[in-house]
């Protein structure tokens, strides 16, 4: 695979979300007046990053930090997506501070041992829990002792819409297009660190990978970069955030979901 991003500079600048046009917040808020000038998905974005929930996100991704010193939890996994967001919106010429909110704030609302946690807090309180739901409910009803951060509306529809679960990563017409791609970005950093860390705790050996897994490259760092660069390709032809045409955007759910490995690690 190639991977020269100098052709692709800026080739959806055009599509980026423009400050002006925001819906704005919930309501006018007097703390926000020192930084009234600020951009205002610069503004979410610290809000987040700031905020308590952001902090308690060092809690199981997949595998219990005590089988591995080196293995992810749900803070790095989110630093994860905030850099590859912050990657691909430099390159294609989006908004990158909307990018980069959407990726700090889209997993707030998630539980220990992410999808399977989800599922047993469905099943004991016989309701289904969403963390893209419950995301935009920390973030607007909980933090700050329920005063909520008040963000903008385009940084909470960023986080309703970033999950997939294992459905089709369809991109939806009515989000902004770094809503679409933090949808892409968190899909490609689970992956490919799930995988990383399935080796690192024993649950899966290297040498016994199938060769779809190869097929990106032989480590994770040259796994992600691959992808990367076929996300932003493709994307570029496009015209609008895409991944669901290359070989490459097929072949990115070749890990099980978080539920599943965990699942079969027990």
């Amino acid at each position: 695979m190639k991977n020269n991003l100098s052709d692709y500079k800026g080739s959806l600048k055009s599509l980026a979300f423009k400050p002006k046009n925001s819906l704005g917040r919930r309501f006018y808020d007097d703390s926000d007046l020192l930084y009234m000038t600020l951009d205002p998905f610069l503004r979410d974005r610290e809000k987040i990053r700031l905020g308590k929930f952001y902090r308690r996100l060092d809690k199981t991704q997949v595998f219990p930090p005590e089988l591995h010193s080196n293995i992810r939890n749900r803070l790095i996994h989110t630093n994860d997506v905030v850099n590859l967001a912050a990657m691909y919106s430099n390159v294609l010429g989006l908004n990158q501070y909307l990018a980069e909110a959407i990726a700090y704030v889209h997993d707030i609302g998630h539980t220990p041992f992410g999808h399977l946690g989800e599922t047993l807090i469905s099943e004991l309180s016989g309701k289904k829990f969403a963390h893209s739901i419950m995301s935009v409910i920390v973030a607007q009803k909980i933090e700050r002792k329920g005063k909520g951060l008040n963000l903008t509306y385009e940084t909470l529809e960023g986080a309703l819409h970033h999950s997939r679960g294992n459905g089709e990563l369809n991109t939806n017409p009515d989000i902004s297009e770094e809503a679409t791609l933090c949808m892409y970005c968190d899909k490609i950093a689970y992956t490919f660190s799930d995988l990383n860390d399935s080796i690192k705790v024993g649950f899966l050996k290297e040498e016994s990978l199938p060769k779809i897994a190869l097929y990106f490259g032989k480590d994770q760092r040259e796994r992600i970069t691959n992808v990367s660069f076929e996300l932003i390709k493709e994307s570029s032809e496009e015209g609008r955030v895409s991944f669901s045409k290359s070989e490459s955007s097929s072949k990115v759910g070749l890990s099980a979901t978080s539920a599943n490995l965990f699942k079969a690690f027990l």
